[in-house]
């Protein structure tokens, strides 16, 4: 699911990469402008073992109480994140990331701040994170569990 230029987009993709390319988990990131991105991967290591589906969990847009500073920028690798969102569902730490996106054939750099699961902290640098026909290769991912919202 990713809602990337403020259109929701729901997508499978199945492909065969190496067994070193592959990054299993789910993971959720929200930032600036309402911009979410949810992502089950699943690897599998077996002929045609991909034909088997892959859901992704209902999206909860419930406050947590915890709050993050946020902002996206295309053509940078930095943005301030002087405004703060408040996370929702399993959304538990900051996350900030810096790559290169690249929609249609068009790179272009990118940064971005804002709330995630703690598994979109972990994510392998350089992977390609497709979503909505785009790919977010990212170069610099940095967490940090995100504060509570009271607490300012």
């Amino acid at each position: 699911m990713n809602s990337l230029g403020g259109h929701d987009t729901m997508e499978t993709l199945k492909t065969c990469i190496t067994a070193g390319d592959c990054y299993a988990g789910s993971i959720s990131i929200t930032t600036d402008a309402g911009i979410h991105l949810q992502s089950v991967s699943r690897c599998c290591h077996d002929d045609l073992c991909n034909r088997l589906e892959v859901t992704l969990p209902a999206m909860n847009l419930t406050s947590n109480g915890l709050q993050c500073p946020v902002c996206f920028a295309f053509g940078s690798d930095h943005c301030e994140g002087t405004e703060t969102l408040n996370c929702t569902g399993a959304d538990s730490h900051c996350i900030t990331v810096s790559g290169m996106l690249n929609s249609a054939g068009s790179p272009s750099r990118f940064s971005a701040k804002g709330c995630s699961t703690q598994t979109a902290c972990s994510l392998p640098l350089g992977m390609g994170l497709y979503s909505a026909g785009i790919i977010f290769n990212l170069s610099r991912i940095t967490c940090s569990p995100a504060s509570n919202a009271s607490s300012g």
